[in-house]
């Protein structure tokens, strides 16, 4: 969801266009809507395998992290599509939120 190459950048752009429509074009926000929730419970059903496993701390709550965790990449990439953030920079701060948010071995 990054725009770390050319590609994904199009991508990120189109999407933030989406996005923008969405908020004036209430179908268009309904369809969006329904993709969001699909990505947040992967993302929810993700931590809580890693809660099970002790790869997180068990205290989190899945659905608000996956929430967060959606947002922050979409805030991310908003900034490296406003070059706020290089690519490479984007990828070291998203890696890094991981690393918090998941316990290695």
């Amino acid at each position: 969801m990054l725009p770390l190459d050319a590609e994904r950048t199009v991508e990120a752009q189109v999407g933030f266009a989406f996005l923008a429509r969405a908020a004036v074009r209430p179908e268009i926000a309904a369809r969006l809507l329904e993709g969001v929730r699909q990505l947040e419970g992967f993302l929810a059903d993700q931590i809580r395998r890693a809660q099970a496993v002790d790869r997180t701390a068990a205290h989190l709550d899945p659905e608000r992290e996956a929430t967060a965790l959606l947002a922050f990449v979409d805030g991310l990439a908003v900034h490296t599509l406003a070059r706020r953030h290089s690519p490479e920079g984007a990828q070291a701060i998203f890696d890094a939120h991981l690393r918090h948010l998941f316990i290695a071995d």
